[in-house]
């Protein structure tokens, strides 16, 4: 039954998000128009999974609603022999969000919620075989259920939130027969996990300071058959050690907010992504990723102004193709796993229309990156060697907006 609720709200999900590596920025219009801040900054019932600790910024009860419109143009050029890019068909679609918090007495905090947390993907059509793309599909979603806890002793707080994880991944691809205009389809049926984990947050206010940590523990997702079936033609290339496990990396974290001239605040986050230590993401060579995000906002009387800035470095290592199985991963990382975009740049609003009503809205650019690996073709007949570039670029549009109602008593 859990499954078929995370399956009906995934339908409407994308497939590529504003990411780092494979995991969204932020999670709601207010931590996306901030370049993704939320270790320190408070969101209201938008930082259950951020830091549950800030939730505590909720002063009786809070319900927040919010969906981001997604664009990602991905093109992958990967013939030997032709030049020119094939462009992903796999470019837009929703992402839902929805979250409530209550303020319970005593100085405690709860809520539940529901985040679309992560997702890749691509799909070339059978027109893009002359660019080597081997007709690749790819679709790997992510969702999680949070019910956030929290406890605020006068300027310090710890939150907590139990995580129960969805997800879903496909591979498909056309596998080419060496001199023959034949394609071998590999490939299996989308697979299902559901698995749970934990997030821990703490918060302490000093003045005008606010700092704020966070960690997130890994969760194993296992994906019966996926991976296994579409490295099986490759093995005699040299990948080894591939299972069906794609697990939720850990990941740690620490932040700043300083809130300046009475209605400005600058916002710091620091982070660690663990792809290397992530089963899956570290048999394709994922390494981990420091994420830094730097957040303004200017609150007016009925407005609230925002802008942000996101740096990752991309986490695919690339190999050198005379190590076994290096040429086959790089060309896997770039074709099917295009996460090599570094830079988020973004803007955000939002404006108070009653009491108890607010509306937000943010939108984001990932400016394109391109990656270019080696990888290599074997001539079966002579065993010979052919060593040869294969390129991705991707760039990234995203527009989000959000409403929330407050339960303040006053």
């Amino acid at each position: 039954m859990i499954k078929k609720l995370f399956a009906l709200v995934m339908f409407v999900v994308s497939q590529l998000y504003a990411t780092n590596g494979s995991n969204l920025i932020g999670m709601g219009a207010k931590s996306c128009g901030m370049g993704g801040v939320g270790i320190a900054m408070a969101h209201g019932a938008e930082s259950s999974l951020m830091n549950p600790a800030l939730i505590s910024s909720v002063k009786d009860g809070e319900i927040s609603f919010a969906g981001t419109l997604f664009n990602a143009d991905v093109k992958y050029k990967g013939s030997p022999v032709n030049e020119g890019y094939a462009k992903s068909d796999s470019d837009t679609g929703l992402i839902p969000r929805v979250a409530f918090v209550n303020h319970l007495n005593n100085g405690f905090y709860t809520g539940v919620g529901m985040w679309a947390t992560a997702g890749m993907g691509v799909k070339y059509d059978e027109e893009s075989q002359q660019y080597g793309t081997m007709q690749m599909g790819t679709n790997m979603q992510t969702i999680q259920f949070g019910v956030p806890i929290a406890y605020k002793f006068k300027d310090f707080t710890v939150g907590a939130a139990v995580v129960a994880q969805y997800g879903s991944l496909d591979i498909d691809y056309r596998m080419p027969i060496y001199n023959s205009t034949e394609t071998q389809h590999v490939g299996s049926i989308m697979e299902q996990d559901v698995n749970f984990g934990y997030t821990l947050g703490l918060s302490y206010k000093i003045n005008n300071l606010t700092m704020g940590a966070v960690y997130k523990s890994s969760i194993d997702m296992v994906y019966d058959g996926v991976l296994t079936t579409a490295v099986k033609p490759f093995e005699s290339a040299g990948v080894s050690g591939v299972t069906d496990h794609l697990e939720t990396p850990s990941e740690y974290g620490v932040g700043l907010s300083y809130e300046f001239y009475e209605n400005n605040t600058l916002s710091f986050d620091y982070k660690t992504i663990r792809w290397g230590e992530a089963k899956g993401y570290k048999d394709f060579n994922w390494k981990n990723q420091d994420v830094y995000s730097v957040g303004y906002e200017r609150r007016l009387d009925k407005w609230s102004l925002r802008a942000g800035y996101n740096h990752a470095l991309q986490p695919i290592d690339g190999q050198m193709v005379s190590i076994p199985g290096g040429a086959a991963l790089n060309q896997f990382n770039l074709l099917g796993a295009p996460a090599i975009v570094e830079e988020h740049y973004s803007l955000g609003v939002s404006h108070q229309y009653a009491k108890n009503f607010e509306m937000d809205a943010s939108v984001g650019h990932s400016p394109e990156a391109s990656r270019t690996f080696k990888t290599a073709h074997v001539n079966p007949a002579t065993n010979e060697v052919h060593a040869y570039d294969v390129t991705s670029k991707h760039s990234q549009y995203c527009l989000t907006f959000g409403i929330v109602y407050s339960f303040n008593s006053q």
